[in-house]
């Protein structure tokens, strides 16, 4: 029995010394993330400019008769007009979409104090088409084109880029760039170099939204005139990106 004693504390031995050797590792990699360890953190963003390349129009036509069936009747065939000349101008039948529809009674009122009801004098139809034009440079010969055929409202037209990923990327990428730039200032003012990154988290992109511009409603004589010239203008993507880095002594 005595013999056998030795060989125990030899294992055992062994096993305190593995034990230690298996903890070492991880003792190292906390060492590399020590909170002594000296850091920056900085943020950078990224704008990226560019011309809208869609427009969206909102048009209409607006109608009034003494019956609501010669409303509608007059409404509808303005209404095909001024849809046939925006096929013309090269819009397909896909890129365009009733917005609303309505028949409303119009009404005359009596004097103040009387006990008359109002009384309905005619009614009114309107009828409000989108179209979406995905060719700017096209965009005033379309609404040309449709308020000549009728259109005697146009209500807005919105701006808007059609492939807006890309310019996301590169927005992006630019604020990475930004964000360690501004780090390798800061390590160099501190007497230091800029060591690897510890954390970079992406931020909110800002993504425009479709730039409107309202159009006041004008009478259809003045709508027969030429070409209104249209600009969208630029639009901007920004992106932003946080990053900390670790710091290193020179040398």
């Amino acid at each position: 029995m005595k013999t056998n004693q030795p060989v125990k504390f030899i294992v055992m031995s062994a096993i305190a010394l593995f034990g230690l050797v298996t903890i070492s590792p991880t003792s190292a990699q906390t060492a590399a993330t020590s909170p002594t360890t000296p850091k920056v953190t900085v943020t950078g963003t990224g704008e990226i400019q560019a011309k809208p390349d869609e427009a969206e129009i909102s048009v209409g036509v607006v109608t009034n008769a003494p019956t609501a069936l010669e409303a509608a009747q007059e409404n509808a065939r303005f209404s095909n007009d001024v849809q046939e000349a925006a096929k013309l101008a090269g819009i397909t039948p896909e890129d365009m979409q009733t917005q609303n529809y309505s028949v409303n009674p119009q009404y005359s009122y009596p004097p103040a104090g009387s006990n008359q009801p109002p009384k309905i004098t005619g009614y009114q139809v309107s009828n409000t088409v989108r179209i979406t034009e995905r060719n700017i440079a096209m965009l005033s010969t379309v609404l040309d084109g449709v308020t000549k055929a009728g259109s005697n409202t146009i209500n807005s037209i919105e701006f808007s880029i059609q492939h807006i990923s890309g310019l996301e990327d590169k927005a992006l990428r630019l604020a990475a760039q930004r964000a360690r730039a501004k780090a390798e200032i800061i390590a160099a003012a501190s007497g230091m170099k800029l060591g690897s990154p510890i954390s970079i988290q992406e931020g909110e992109i800002f993504r425009p939204s479709p730039l409107p511009m309202v159009m006041m409603e004008r009478s259809a004589s003045k709508m027969m005139s030429a070409a209104p010239p249209i600009s969208g203008g630029k639009q901007t993507v920004r992106a932003t990106v946080t990053a900390v880095y670790s710091m290193v002594p020179l040398g």
